[in-house]
């Protein structure tokens, strides 16, 4: 029969044996550790000059919303510019002078441009 003393002695034997078989075993079984080296270069989609159409609905709006738009574009492209990204914007304003039917043929004219953005404002008149 074991006594009080040998217990203790007998769990830390075999504590310290399965640490020194454990770990070598731990180790090789592991999955092998690759070393790549991953190098990032920026990829850029957009380059160039970017064309955002906008249109107003009335020659009212035409000088607030215009110089707004202007204001905008520039603050963009500077932001643009200071993040060294190669593309700017550029704004084609339009003015559907209150008709929906001259807002359509306008719409059709910035198509036919290649212009795909389009910013429509004040456009509650029509």
């Amino acid at each position: 029969m074991q006594s009080a003393k040998t217990t203790p002695i007998l769990f830390i034997v075999l504590l310290v044996v399965g640490i020194v078989i454990g770990y070598p075993v731990g180790y090789y079984m592991a999955p092998p550790k690759i070393q790549e080296k991953i190098v990032e270069k920026p990829v850029y989609p957009l380059n160039g000059e970017i064309p955002i159409g906008v249109m107003v609905a009335d020659t009212g709006y035409m000088e607030t919303e215009g110089t707004t738009v202007n204001i905008a574009i520039e603050e963009v492209n500077n932001y643009v510019k200071a993040l060294g990204l190669p593309i700017t914007f550029k704004a084609y304003i339009e003015n559907a002078e209150g008709s929906a039917t001259k807002a359509l043929e306008k719409l059709q004219s910035l198509y036919a441009k290649g212009i795909r953005m389009l910013l429509v404002g004040g456009l509650a008149a029509i």
